[in-house]
């Protein structure tokens, strides 16, 4: 007897250690072969470390491709991906996330001329009419999502040139779906994006806005130079009559 239950529990660790390596991997093969259908560009993920039991989860080398027209590089790569999920969920279609925390994603920012990477990948989010009235084969819960330290790399060749790294604001999301009905994954992405989007057009304004600034007075230093002179001559002056 004490040797049936000898095996018996070494079958169960052996069945739990199975099934933690099957569910990361299955996470894996999923996000790169569901996450460009969904996302409308690349979708690759160097490992997942998964516990079916507790539901904590994290994810390595997470990275989003340019949408079509702005080259092969990364537009998105994730630093530290940690969220807590709810075992049973991950059984069903509907999956519930208690918490996600995403650290220190750099965000490639291509500007040429009058489009960027981030609106075009936005727009690829929006369904069609065709697929509009079609339910989403898996949908997401995710009670909290916090983004902390984003960095976003400026690379604009418009009316003037700019390339410079600018770090956007931490912000949280809550209450994304319900523990009845989640959410599209194409859904959730555009919530990301509608908080990202306002930093990286403010960061975009005020770089051009800087780089204008100094292309117009780029050789006129000089005359400023006399400008300021002349005027700071013309009140000492100004204040010796007076006196």
């Amino acid at each position: 007897m004490k040797r049936v239950l000898i095996i018996l529990i070494a079958g169960i660790i052996l069945t739990g250690v199975l099934v933690y390596y099957q569910f990361g991997s299955i996470v894996k093969n999923g996000t790169e072969t569901y996450g460009p259908e969904i996302l409308k560009v690349d979708v690759s993920l160097e490992s997942v470390s998964l516990s079916p039991f507790s539901g904590e989860t994290s994810l390595k080398g997470l990275a989003l491709g340019q949408p079509e027209g702005f080259g092969d590089s990364k537009m998105m790569s994730l630093g530290a991906f940690q969220m807590k999920v709810q075992p049973k969920s991950l059984l069903t279609d509907h999956i519930i996330i208690d918490s996600l925390v995403i650290s220190e994603p750099a965000l490639a920012v291509i500007v040429r001329g009058k489009k960027n990477n981030f609106q075009t990948f936005s727009a690829g989010l929006m369904p069609s009419e065709s697929t509009a009235s079609e339910p989403s084969a898996i949908t997401l819960t995710i009670k909290e999502l916090k983004v902390v330290g984003p960095v976003a790399s400026l690379d604009v060749d418009s009316v003037v040139k700019v390339q410079k790294d600018v770090q956007l604001q931490d912000f949280t999301l809550t209450n994304l779906g319900t523990d009845e009905q989640g959410l599209a994954p194409s859904e959730i992405a555009r919530h990301i994006m509608d908080m990202l989007k306002p930093q990286i057009a403010e960061a975009l304004i005020k770089a051009q806005a800087g780089d204008k600034i100094k292309d117009l007075l780029k050789g006129q230093e000089d005359n400023l130079k006399k400008g300021l002179t002349g005027l700071l001559k013309g009140k000492e002056k100004e204040s010796e009559t007076n006196n």
